[in-house]
């Protein structure tokens, strides 16, 4: 076969590869541009988006539902015990990127934490590892839907001065945080502590199956 005859055979398979290239890109971009289009691939729905990140759910069937206690924090002792309920939710924070428009950065379990019943309060809220940092005890704290609630509060009892605090902005927090093995999750309302959540109980309520 003459040369001239094998460079153009070159030239049309590497083409034809190009445009097979571009058009699974200009898919994915297509798929990708708004972050529902991501939640319904995985039958689920966006709960909360900020700029640039947003918190989809779905559920995971193959989960199966518990329950674990928060602590009361400063609320009458007649008011009861908070509690936090753990489902078959599973949250996805989705990320914008330039390339590849909107990812799935990590997943989670969600956590729907009680308030006691006198209050009516609640949040739900998820504990998503940050990858992007890589640093064992770097997550994502994700918190939507609140109720009687307008800020978290990430408390590490050895330096209670240092706490993280972070309020609600459109109905959602999506903020990095540092977990020590004894840090707290705390539901503020004003100055008032709700209630109060070791985070080491959210982060065993265990990751999505697949």
């Amino acid at each position: 076969m003459p040369k001239l005859a094998i460079v153009r055979h070159l030239l049309a398979f590497l083409a034809a590869v190009l445009i097979v290239s571009t058009a699974i890109y200009m898919y994915v971009l297509w798929r990708n541009h708004a972050p529902q289009q991501v939640m319904d691939a995985a039958a689920g729905h966006i709960v909360y988006q900020a700029a640039g990140m947003a918190i989809g759910i779905s559920r995971a069937p193959a989960a199966a539902a518990g329950r674990i206690h928060a602590e009361p924090g400063q609320v009458p002792a007649a008011a009861g015990q908070a509690e936090a309920m753990t489902g078959a939710t599973r949250v996805m924070l989705l990320r914008y990127t330039a390339d590849g428009g909107w990812v799935v950065a990590g997943q989670g379990r969600a956590v729907s934490v009680r308030a006691n019943p006198g209050s009516g309060a609640k949040v739900q809220l998820a504990l998503i590892p940050n990858t992007a940092v890589g640093l064992a005890g770097a997550y994502w704290l994700c918190a939507w839907a609140p109720r009687g609630i307008d800020a978290m509060a990430v408390v590490n009892p050895a330096h209670p001065r240092a706490t993280d605090m972070f309020r609600f902005h459109a109905g959602g927090i999506i903020e990095p945080v540092s977990l020590f093995p004894d840090t707290l999750l705390e539901g503020r309302q004003g100055s008032r502590t709700v209630f109060r959540l070791p985070a080491a109980r959210v982060l065993t309520a265990g990751t999505p199956r697949e």
